[in-house]
């Protein structure tokens, strides 16, 4: 199966990371961003309706001349009255988010919050982001989990892709042939927090004081190991 890189943008409409010092990413810096990233062969993007204004920054910052796959997530609304008031809630949600994405379509939609498949209102949900698929909307549906006990809970034959957590420090789904198990699925694993909102990616006097000692101690660790090996923490 090919690898792909893919760029968060949660950064691009909310002050997000534990690690970042300078806020939301300006327009201007968004736009060096993506056609970095284009060119360096990245052509997937994954955004969600949760992050800020992100859709409406990417929808203005994309260049007409690079083609990216976008990757998008939607969560069932607070209030539903009905299963007809929540198809017009999410038909109204998706069309807000291809307006400001400027699309006609995207590439993934995925669940945001597994609990929303526990919702009484799941099998609407699950049978309106097939029609969208039907439709030609989105190539591809999944769900975006945190832990690997959300697994057992979820019929995975219905979608294409499972988004997870897995980084250097946390390697829970690797445990307990968790991502077999997604994978005889045939769903697509995307892979996020690979650098832990930055945390893998700071020396140890820059890391927040709210950090465990056993996280320093670890961390310490790890940067001593790239040091060894001539390798930034990126690199290593």
């Amino acid at each position: 199966m090919p690898i792909s890189l893919c760029l968060g943008t949660a950064q691009f409409g909310l002050n997000y990371g534990v690690t970042n010092k300078k806020g939301i990413v300006e327009v201007k810096e968004v736009q060096e961003i993506l056609d970095k990233a284009y060119d360096q062969g990245i052509k997937f993007l994954d955004t969600a309706k949760a992050y800020g204004n992100a859709e409406e920054v990417l929808g203005k910052s994309i260049r007409k001349s690079k083609e990216f796959k976008i990757i998008s997530k939607i969560s069932l609304p607070e209030k539903i009255s009905s299963d007809q008031n929540l198809r017009e809630n999410l038909y109204y949600s998706f069309n807000d988010s291809l307006k400001k994405l400027n699309r006609e379509n995207l590439h993934t939609l995925l669940i945001h919050r597994p609990k929303d498949l526990y919702s009484k209102y799941s099998s609407t949900f699950i049978k309106w982001l097939i029609s969208l698929k039907n439709e030609g909307l989105l190539a591809r549906i999944g769900v975006s989990i945190y832990n690997f006990d959300e697994i057992s809970k979820i019929d995975l034959s219905i979608f294409d892709v499972v988004q997870i957590p897995l980084s250097l420090f946390d390697q829970r789904f690797l445990k307990n042939n968790q991502m077999e198990k997604i994978l005889n699925s045939n769903c697509q694993i995307h892979i996020r927090s690979i650098f832990l909102q930055g945390l893998l990616l700071c020396k140890n006097s820059f890391l927040p004081k709210f950090l465990s000692k056993e996280f320093l101690i670890h961390h310490s660790k790890f940067c001593a190991e790239s040091k060894k090996h001539q390798l930034s923490q990126l690199e290593y």
